[in-house]
């Protein structure tokens, strides 16, 4: 049985005049809403509305003529992040999730790496927020990890341990080839966030460090492994972006949405 989560994030800006210096004020949008009414994840969007502006100044044409808005001064964004509601006792169904990114119910273009990279480049259209035309996109990148942890053994009965003093970067439908090392700062630090919003974190002892390990996200489908924990986190950064010349809009606007299935 599959459960699924939907959130929608949009992506808008309203821009003045092409010959001012301020050419765009934007907007980030998130939303959301949830289809599974009793879920064992929780799931959010974690970032609030953004509001951006861009200078004429800070464009750059580049040899096909296109106009470049690198977004260097925004700081990474949290974007989705879960975390199990409570310590699962065993592994089993509603625990393990997939994550999907489309934008206008396409697939995302990908510039380096792929979905299931830790750290990915993306693409999505840009429209003309008036006439709907297509004019360009919007590059970013995504970085996420969905890490497992082991709490305290609650009975007698027999259950494997999968010997984790710390979390544990899980390998699978998420992240294909987790890399704790490559892991930025920002992103460990809402693991741990994370993992100590679990209900029963302090009473299992749930640690709030990810370690060097990794493990198979198979574990969270495992009924053999007991006690297991898990978070979710990811964020966006790296922003520009691109249109013709001939075509700066008035307003633009972008979408991404993101759908988690959990089996």
């Amino acid at each position: 049985m599959r459960n699924r989560f939907v959130m929608m994030a949009w992506l808008g800006l309203a821009s003045l005049a092409a010959q001012a210096e301020i050419l765009g004020q934007g907007e980030l949008m998130f939303r959301g809403y949830v289809i599974d009414q009793a879920p064992k994840w929780a799931w959010r969007l974690a970032s609030p509305d953004q509001h951006w502006h861009l200078n004429s100044e800070d464009g750059v044409i580049d040899a096909q003529g296109m106009q470049i808005f690198t977004l260097d001064n925004k700081t990474p964004l949290p974007f989705l992040e879960g975390y199990l509601k409570q310590t699962a006792e065993r592994g089993g169904a509603g625990l393990s999730p997939v994550i999907t990114l489309s934008s206008e119910n396409l697939p995302l273009e990908t510039l380096t790496g792929d979905a299931s990279s830790q750290r990915v480049e993306m693409a999505i259209p840009v429209r003309n927020a008036d006439s709907n035309e297509l004019i360009g996109r919007l590059r970013f990148t995504l970085e996420q990890a969905l890490a497992i942890a082991q709490g305290v053994k609650r009975t007698q009965a027999p259950g494997r341990q999968l010997g984790l003093s710390q979390m544990a970067l899980a390998a699978g439908d998420i992240v294909r080839q987790p890399d704790a090392a490559a892991l930025s700062p920002t992103l460990a630090g809402r693991l741990g966030a994370l993992i100590s919003m679990t209900k029963d974190s302090a009473a299992q002892g749930l640690p709030a460090t990810v370690g060097r390990e990794t493990v198979s996200q198979m574990v969270l489908t495992d009924a053999s492994v007991t006690e297991l924990a898990a978070v979710y986190a990811s964020q966006l950064s790296g922003f520009s972006v691109a249109w013709p010349q001939d075509k700066v809009p008035a307003r633009w606007r972008a979408s991404l949405s993101v759908m988690v299935t959990v089996q």
